[in-house]
């Protein structure tokens, strides 16, 4: 299967800038596209969409969506 999506890295920070363990960040409307933020925050999403949408999500925290279109 070819891959046509880009590579996106990001860090999952509460307000005070402190990492959230194990928030979920998935692609919007495709969640086989998915992962965890690991200890520090830090997340590595594989073949997503130029034009994708992020869902970061947290227990206890409100779900964000971020829109990854000509960010880097």
């Amino acid at each position: 299967m070819a891959q046509n999506g880009v590579v996106v890295k990001g860090k999952v920070l509460d307000a005070n800038d402190e990492p959230l363990i194990g928030a979920a960040i998935v692609l919007k409307g495709n969640t086989n596209v998915g992962t965890v933020a690991d200890f520090d925050g830090n997340f590595t999403l594989n073949n997503v969409p130029e034009k994708g949408i992020l869902v970061i999500s947290y227990i206890g925290y409100k779900t964000q969506e971020v829109n990854i279109s000509g960010k880097t």
